[in-house]
């Protein structure tokens, strides 16, 4: 982000603004959208750059932005021929402040007098933006990304570092009979830029059925869980409802899902467990050992995640009973096999 310094000395240089959209987690390259809003104009001239707004009713909402403490962060003033309306910082900013900028310009960004547009930028592309006026302007990603960015020091370069959120599915008993329950864990880690609902979604087999009220949480603030978290770590760990954290499940979904959880984005920042199970109530006749598989991803603004399989199956053996005298004839013995409980 870059901070907003007043009468800084500058050398004019045709304005642009390079995207660098690298972003790790997005296997499928979604596009990420970048909405950008020239906030202030500027001028520069003699190494110093003067910003300024020309509307009336936007330099007054300039002039009502705080700090947390209440302090202005702009002092505007009317030029004598009432043309414009000169924005100065009240204080020197540094780097550390342009995420307090970012969120304050935030709040003004939809009046009718800025203008504004926005780029599509594939997650492991660039892309640059050309003719630009020099100003002082406000980029907002679909993936939540904040941030101010001053041209009248010449070109810009943005290194988009945020993730989109990412999930790891495990199974805690592999192995079942009909009427036994899987038990199954999805970790979920929720980037602390999210601005909106992540869905992760799961699809059972035929043979395996979704146990209603079965889904519960663990939140962990200090992201200790990690993609390697082993079955038995997480199977240690306290589970709650989802009441009163803002995250729902329903099996009432219009897609093929069996049932899908929603994550509110006030859960930004955190490492997610979802501990739930589904009861093998069947086989399939033509392959009765499996696997029987569940399938799980993630969506959010667009971006869909690659698709998890996690399979169970039955105990596989051969098993043949013959009579002592007789190894080659089965004839007519019968047995029933139990299992040891």
């Amino acid at each position: 982000a870059s901070a907003l310094v007043a009468a800084m000395s500058f050398t004019s240089m045709a304005a642009s603004i390079t995207i660098n959209g690298n972003v790790p987690e997005n296997p499928q390259k979604v596009e990420t959208t970048y909405n950008y809003y020239q906030v202030l104009k500027a001028t520069v001239a003699d190494g110093h750059a003067a910003y300024y707004v020309t509307d009336a009713e936007l330099s007054r909402k300039i002039a009502g932005l705080t700090d947390s403490t209440g302090n202005a962060l702009f002092t505007v003033t009317k030029t004598a021929d009432g043309s414009r309306f000169n924005v100065v910082p009240t204080r020197t900013y540094t780097d550390a402040d342009g995420i307090m900028i970012a969120n304050a310009l935030n709040t003004i960004k939809d009046d009718s007098a800025i203008s504004h547009n926005h780029v599509t930028v594939n997650s492991r592309d660039s892309v640059t933006i050309t003719g630009l006026e020099d100003g002082y302007y406000l980029f907002v990603s679909s993936l939540g990304t904040k941030l101010v960015v001053d041209t009248a020091s010449g070109d810009c370069i943005i290194h988009e570092k945020n993730y989109y959120p990412s999930s790891t599915k495990k199974v805690e008993n592999s192995k079942v009979t009909v009427g036994e329950d899987a038990t199954y864990y999805i970790i979920v880690k929720v980037p602390v830029t999210v601005n909106a609902p992540i869905t992760v979604h799961d699809t059972l087999d035929n043979e395996l059925k979704f146990n209603q009220n079965s889904v519960a949480v663990h939140i962990d603030e200090t992201n200790a869980i990690t993609d390697s978290t082993d079955v038995a770590e997480l199977s240690s760990k306290n589970y709650s409802e989802l009441t009163d954290t803002g995250i729902t499940a329903s099996s009432e979904v219009k897609d093929l899902c069996s049932f899908e959880i929603t994550i509110p984005a006030a859960q930004a920042g955190k490492t997610l467990v979802f501990k739930y199970s589904a009861k093998l109530s069947g086989i399939d006749n033509e392959n009765p050992n499996g696997p029987y598989n569940n399938t799980e991803y993630i969506t959010y603004a667009g971006y869909e995640s690659e698709h998890k399989i996690v399979p169970i199956s039955t105990c596989d053996f051969d098993l043949t009973k013959t009579f002592e005298d007789n190894n080659d004839v089965a004839l007519n013995a019968k047995f029933k096999l139990y299992k040891a409980n």
